[in-house]
């Protein structure tokens, strides 16, 4: 009969293995979760807007997609409002356009804060920004609108620049509206408002 003998230098040596094998698994996962991570921040990157913080047009478009995909479930329907900064060239020429980019953010902060819970507010670029209400009516979209014009009308700019918006929104209960439907009406009130005078929400039909 064979004896097999193990020394100690062979028992060191299989523990070393043991040990090389698991910093070795270790190491693989810490650069899985380093990968899942980087892909999770480019991924929030996309769909922020780098100036405001606030979500991007993308972000706002896959939002908007998934609530009117789920419009025949909905009790109530949702509201949405395009906004436009009436005077942030203004803004640009006279103070330069380090305080235009700190007109944008102090307006996205300023809206932001005049949403209710579980609204949402994009930029769209330049001077335009999206609003989603849910669970709206239409005196809850003006009323929303409204909260909106005022807290960007309480922004101080200086050199005489008083800061205002024009607002155009719009009020979804059909199941069948599309984005570009929605987008459309809501395009054609806040042009209602620019020519009007701005400062002021329009509200259209849909």
């Amino acid at each position: 009969m064979l004896t097999t003998i193990f020394s100690p230098a062979d028992a060191t040596l299989a523990d070393q293995a043991h040990v090389e094998a698991a910093e070795h698994q270790l190491t693989e996962l810490a650069l899985a979760l380093a990968l899942v991570a980087a892909k999770v921040d480019v991924e929030r990157r996309a769909l922020a807007d780098s100036l405001t913080g606030l979500p991007n047009r993308a972000a706002f478009e896959r939002a908007i997609n998934r609530e009117l995909g789920s419009a025949d479930r909905r009790l109530k329907p949702i509201g949405v409002i395009l906004l436009d900064l009436d005077r942030l060239k203004a803004v640009n020429d006279t103070l330069g356009h380090q305080a235009g980019d700190d007109f944008l953010r102090a307006v996205a902060q300023s809206s932001t804060a005049a949403l209710r819970k579980g609204d949402m507010i994009a930029r769209f670029g330049g001077d335009e920004f999206a609003v989603l209400l849910l669970d709206c009516d239409e005196q809850a979209l003006a009323a929303g609108g409204e909260r909106i014009r005022a807290a960007i009308a309480a922004i101080e700019l200086g050199a005489g620049l008083t800061a205002s918006t024009s607002l155009g929104g719009v009020l979804v209960s059909d199941a069948s509206s599309t984005w570009h439907l929605v987008y459309g009406a809501a395009d054609s009130a806040l042009y209602t408002a620019k020519r009007a005078g701005g400062n002021q929400i329009v509200i259209a039909k849909l």
